[in-house]
Parts: structure tokens; sequence; C-alpha cells
């Protein structure tokens, strides 16, 4: 699978996607195995299929989903693209309404999704799902280094997954979410600075082979 990769410095990108309602319609259509209309969307989010409307195409303008040809206004398909974007921010310069928004509403509904896993309220699933299912948290004494390392295996894990040509036919949408940073004053050795650029990694992806075009790998 072809991943469209970005590096993304642009406020105006990180302020527009610090909307909870994008990432919602996104993984709404991220989780479709075929496009929707912003109708159809509203259904599911609850809002009026105008505002759906509106929030597509800002995805579509940031790069997250197209059109899927066919219909017109908000008969008009949509589907996810499969994009690999690294958001690049400077916490001296970020402000409330950029690249830590952002964060805040992703950090909001990825607790929000767990927590809904934990209380079943997400769709009942077989013993099999809940016990390959995990939860997990470890205290460790690490470098910079190893830190850095880790990142990148824990990306080539995923990488094994999202890039198969095949995906099984008994495969759901299923979310991996990761977070690994230092806790505690640093090391005394460590010279003092200031804060220096963070990158958020996201990746979002469509039902491998859903309605893609003729020839479309």
């Amino acid at each position: 699978m072809a991943f469209d990769e970005q590096e993304i410095t642009d406020t105006s990108w990180m302020r527009a996607m610090a909307h909870p309602l994008r990432w919602q319609i996104l993984d709404v259509l991220r989780s479709s195995a075929s496009p929707m209309t912003a109708t159809e969307i509203s259904e599911q989010v609850g809002e009026s299929p105008a505002n759906c409307s509106f929030h597509l195409r800002t995805l579509a303008k940031y790069g997250f989903i197209e059109e899927a040809g066919g219909g017109k206004g908000r008969s008009r398909p949509w589907r996810a693209r499969d994009v690999e974007i690294d958001v690049v921010d400077d916490p001296q310069t970020d402000g409330p309404s950029g690249a830590r928004a952002m964060r805040d509403v992703l950090r909001g509904r990825a607790f929000q999704a767990i927590e809904a896993w934990e209380q079943g309220n997400t769709h009942p699933y077989p013993p099999v799902w809940r016990e390959a299912a995990m939860a997990a948290e470890w205290q460790l004494k690490l470098t910079a280094e190893d830190l850095a390392q880790i990142q990148l295996e824990f990306k080539a894990i995923l990488d094994r997954y999202t890039s198969r040509d095949k995906v099984p036919d008994d495969a759901v949408p299923a979310k991996v979410l990761a977070w690994a940073f230092p806790i505690g004053p640093p090391p005394d050795t460590t010279p003092p600075t200031l804060p220096t650029a963070r990158k958020t990694y996201l990746r979002s992806t469509r039902p491998h082979g859903a309605d893609q075009d003729p020839g479309e790998e």
C-alpha cells in the first residue's frame, strides 16, 4: 500500500484539524468499506448534512479524503485517502489554537475510544477478540536515543500491517495508540535548552481494496 507522505509545519493546517467533528467524520470514512455522502455521514455523527459537507470539503483540502466520483452537492461520495503525516510544531511559537489544540483533540478522542472499549460500549466482540486486545504500561530507564529507537521500532511493526498487499477477510478496523515520554526532571548532565520542535505522527488509511479506481494499486 502506497502512502502519500507529508510533513506539515503550517499552523493554519493545525488549527483546521483541531476540530473534533472533523476527526469523527474521518473515522467514519476510514471505517467504511465504501464511499459515503454527507447525508450518510450526518446520520452517524448526528450533525446536519450541510455541516458535514462543509467539514468534508475541509478534510479534502488538507489531504485526508477525496471525492470518489459521481454525485453532486451533498450526494457527492467521499472516501478516505492513504496518508502518512508528520506534524512538526515549535513550542516557542505554537499558540493554543495550533498543534497543541490539535493534540488535545486527538488525545481526548483516544481516551474516549479506550473508555468505550473498556466499558463495553462498542460493538460486542467474542472472547477471542477480547483476549487479543491489550492495555499495557511500562516504566523504564531509557536514554533519549533509546526512546527514539522505540519509536522507530514501533512504527516498523505497524508498517508491516499497513503495507501488506492483502488484508484478511475477517479483519476489522482497530485503533493502536501509543505515548512514550520521560517523566520527572531531566538528568543533571543535560544542559538547559529552549523547547525544540516536536512531531505528531498521523497515519490515515481506508479499508484496503474498498472502491479503488480501476488500475489503482
